[in-house]
């Protein structure tokens, strides 16, 4: 059945064209905690934000079950879409915040980043911290497997660098603990010569080139290096 109305609409409909009925649903949008308490376990303010609170466990779990015993599976996505065409840097990122009580501010003190390089199907990750309320960037591991740290691009798997002149620190610190073993450990084949990547020859024929700043307990030493395996 269908009904006309002509001189206005019906008290009984005022509901459909005000805001009553957004504030009722924003109303069944704030949901108690499971023991009664007033206090609202989650809400969704009228920006579209939605806030999950609990003071005793983490507030938000994501769970996913399958048979596969030997993979990783998503059990948690993120995703921001542009209404451009998605260029390289372009991504989505988890951002660590901290709040006094009293007040809205938010103190965003840490940020992990995936971004597009090169393609729409390859990406990598970034790693940010905050420094005078500044974001800075610390490390990132690009799409190809590089780790870059304190740099955004390097020559080897592993790139750091110390970009600070008066940084008064080394690049790397090693401590090792166990008093029967090594530092480092080269893996790589030898021969008697320059042609592989570790050289038998313990003679000293090759001129020198100069030497390389290390420290051993904290004392200041130098490695002489030569310009050839002999």
């Amino acid at each position: 059945m269908i009904q006309l109305f002509t001189g206005g609409v019906p008290a009984a409909f005022d509901s459909l064209i005000d805001d009553s009925m957004v504030d009722a649903l924003h109303r069944h949008s704030e949901l108690s905690a499971s023991d009664g308490a007033p206090d609202r376990s989650l809400s969704l303010d009228a920006e579209g934000k939605v806030k999950v609170t609990n003071s005793a466990f983490p507030p938000f779990s994501a769970e996913r079950t399958s048979v596969i015993t030997n993979d990783s599976l998503a059990a948690f996505v993120v995703r921001h879409k542009t209404s451009g065409n998605m260029a390289d840097g372009f991504g989505v990122a988890f951002t660590f915040n901290i709040q006094d009580p009293g007040t809205d501010e938010l103190n965003a003190i840490a940020s992990i980043a995936a971004y597009r390089v090169g393609a729409d199907t390859d990406g990598g990750l970034q790693f940010f911290t905050w420094n005078a309320d500044t974001r800075k960037e610390r490390a990132r591991i690009a799409s190809g497997g590089v780790f870059n740290i304190g740099c955004t691009s390097g020559t080897g798997w592993l790139n750091v660098r110390q970009a600070s002149p008066t940084g008064a620190r080394p690049v790397a610190s090693l401590e090792q603990v166990d008093v029967d073993d090594t530092f480092i450990d080269f893996v790589g084949t030898s021969a008697a010569d320059d042609s592989r990547s570790i050289s038998s020859d313990v003679t000293e024929d090759d001129a020198k080139f100069g030497a390389v700043k290390v420290e051993i307990n904290g004392v200041t030493k130098w490695v002489r290096v030569y310009d050839g395996p002999s």
